[in-house]
């Protein structure tokens, strides 16, 4: 298992996800995201919203809440490396790629990928960053 940040970031995306779909009250159709999805306890959650079709009347709240995990979850990766001087192993190139560029690429690889659709979100996200991105040895 990789364990590249600590609990405190799914925790804190994972209360974001509930707030979220508490604010989502009606039924939806079969096969669209789900509240459930918005609490991202599993790589497959995660996939399942930020693959959700611009025809869902959630899309733009499933695109906020994919970038927003992604991004903050990056974040916390950028703040734990400088903090604890570590190397970097996730190096964008310059320019960086568009964010929704990232994701998709992540959801494309994730489904490639269902030995991790169980795993932690996060976990998974760097995984792919890891291998997509990887910084100079």
């Amino acid at each position: 298992m990789l364990r590249v940040i600590g609990a405190s970031v799914t925790l804190t995306a994972m209360a974001g996800g509930m707030l979220v779909a508490g604010l989502i009250a009606a039924p939806r159709p079969l096969g669209a995201v789900t509240r459930e999805n918005f609490v991202a306890k599993t790589t497959a959650d995660y996939i399942a919203v930020c693959s959700t079709p611009e025809s869902d009347a959630m899309y733009l709240t499933a695109m906020a809440f994919c970038q927003g995990y992604g991004v903050g979850a990056y974040h916390y990766y950028q703040a734990t490396i400088d903090v604890k001087g570590q190397k970097p192993f996730v190096c964008f190139p310059n320019p960086t790629p568009p964010r929704q560029e990232i994701l998709q690429g992540f959801v494309v690889w994730g489904g490639s990928h269902p030995e991790y659709s169980q795993d932690a979100p996060v976990e998974t996200l760097f995984r792919y960053l890891v291998e997509k991105y990887p910084c100079p040895k």
